[in-house]
């Protein structure tokens, strides 16, 4: 074929090739990923947990050509899942499912973190994008950590040990 443009229509793999290469016919540059992907927006956020809830973010990159529903896995971390006095709650367990419908290209699901008024060190809660639906490609960024950051004073009882300092 000759001219200025050249028809192509559907996807160009080649084997044994990351998300990020490319494939090249006369000087044309085509991604040899085919079709949307969907990702986290950042792999890493935090909050204090007197913020509660925190909005996790998903991009799908071209956007949805297809509707269906991503699963996102909360495993890993040192967060617990549950209630007072536990760490973080979501409004469907430990297993997260977002719809997404045809032309979607941000998706999004709430982390509601418990402000337990314990003096603890930070925690992380770790999503991963686990399934998504036939035409839509799990991408690289599909791990996302969220740390909770402890935003309570410790608190001293009558007979703790507390070492000031020391002098010579």
């Amino acid at each position: 074929y000759t001219g200025s443009s050249l028809p192509f229509v559907g996807c160009l793999f080649k084997h044994n090739t990351a998300a990020s290469d490319y494939a090249t016919f006369d000087n044309i540059s085509i991604p040899s990923a085919c079709g949307p992907s969907v990702n986290f927006s950042s792999s890493a956020s935090a909050s204090l947990e007197a913020n509660g809830n925190v909005t996790m973010t998903m991009v799908i990159t071209p956007p949805a050509a297809d509707a269906g529903m991503i699963t996102i896995d909360l495993t890993g971390g040192t967060a617990t899942y549950g209630a007072l006095p536990d760490d973080y709650t979501t409004s469907s367990g430990t297993t997260v499912t977002v719809p997404v419908a045809i032309g979607d290209d941000t998706l999004t699901f709430d982390l509601n973190v418990n402000d337990d008024a314990v003096s603890e060190i930070d925690e992380t809660v770790v999503g991963t994008i686990s399934s998504a639906p036939l035409g839509l490609e799990i991408g690289g960024n599909n791990v996302h950590t969220h740390t909770i950051l402890n935003d309570d004073a410790p608190v001293f009882e009558p007979g703790d040990i507390m070492v000031l300092g020391l002098s010579p």
